[in-house]
């Protein structure tokens, strides 16, 4: 970068775990909307979204939207501004298996597929086609966005930094904190999170490693403090832990997808975050962007929570960001720091 300065994965299970996203989100009143299906071209499952067209002829400038929070405000803002919006339903909302069964790439290429049907109609100009991801969506927008056909540009709201067990077990430490574990339990915590981490990552056959998780989880006093968005069954927690998704989880590198970014890219934490603290965070995500071959990368850190909604301070810096370079000849770079507050 030339100018920088549940956690999110608690927040995804308990989504997940909620049932499946209402993809029949109401459309703007300017704007006209369908829901639409394409297919992952790997393993052909059928993937669904929902997207907004604004009014008017186009071809439209256009970004696929992956966020588990409620997004209204933001799609009627796009699509004002003469945006075209796909929000993709993520696999696995409906049928967890389906999540749970899937690698990283598999979500990647979900992402990609959703990028390549909104840059094939008609409505869209396909040179102009970016990713916004939030929150545990920022995984696979990462891993889609240093693979060729590339995007327009990136935005990523309240990612991580830091390889996934490590921000496991900061998230799953923090959460005991703000419950006021005794120094005692914290230390249990710890241990346990560690060796949880260490035994998915180091087994990579999933019988194997559901056979050595099930005394481990069977046997411990220690629950993690996150446990309503885990099976409460142990066999079942089994299941969830042994699964091919969260070994590749706990062995993603988000600063390493970081680095190989090429479009432009804004990147926005929340200084009120307590599950994704941009202390431990930030500082790696503005290392490797600026290790990073793009020549227009931001990170802004605004007031708030960034995770679970789109709030007024977001709302601002995105119109802004992509404003500043949105131009008739297309999408080009503007490299600039901060614009909402400084990294500190």
């Amino acid at each position: 970068m030339r100018s920088a300065g549940e956690p999110v994965i608690g927040a995804v299970v308990a989504a997940l775990l909620a049932g499946p996203a209402a993809l029949h989100a109401q459309a703007p009143a300017a704007a006209r909307s369908e829901i639409v299906t394409y297919q992952n071209p790997v393993d052909g499952l059928p993937l669904s979204a929902q997207l907004f067209i604004p009014p008017g002829e186009g071809p439209f400038s256009g970004v696929v939207l992956l966020t588990l929070a409620g997004a209204g405000e933001l799609i009627e803002r796009l699509t004002d501004l003469g945006w075209a919006v796909l929000m993709s339903e993520r696999r696995g909302i409906a049928t967890i298996e389906h999540l749970l069964r899937a690698s990283f790439d598999d979500l990647a290429i979900d992402v990609r597929a959703g990028a390549d049907y909104l840059r094939r109609r008609p409505e869209v100009d396909a040179t102009r086609v970016g990713l916004i991801a939030q929150g545990g969506e920022t995984m696979a927008a990462l891993l889609a966005a240093v693979e060729p056909p590339l995007p327009a540009f990136v935005v990523l709201l309240s990612t991580t930094g830091l390889p996934g067990d490590q921000s496991f077990r900061i998230e799953q430490r923090q959460i005991a904190l703000n419950r006021n574990y005794d120094t005692e339990a914290l230390a249990a915590l710890d241990d346990f999170v560690v060796q949880l981490t260490e035994m998915v990552i180091a087994e990579p056959s999933l019988g194997l490693r559901a056979s050595r998780m099930r005394p481990m989880l069977e046997g411990s006093d220690v629950r993690l403090p996150r446990s309503a968005s885990f099976p409460p069954n142990p066999e079942d927690q089994v299941r969830f832990f042994a699964s091919r998704w969260w070994r590749d989880l706990f062995l993603f590198r988000p600063d390493l997808a970081l680095a190989k970014l090429a479009v432009p890219t804004l990147v926005v934490m929340g200084d009120q975050d307590p599950i994704t603290p941009y202390q431990e965070h930030l500082p790696a995500i503005a290392q490797r962007l600026a290790e990073a071959p793009t020549q227009d990368a931001t990170a802004c850190l605004v007031t708030g929570l960034v995770r679970h909604s789109i709030t007024p301070p977001i709302l601002a810096v995105l119109e802004r960001w992509l404003g500043d370079r949105l131009t008739a000849d297309g999408f080009v770079s503007r490299p600039g720091g901060c614009i909402e507050a400084p990294l500190r």
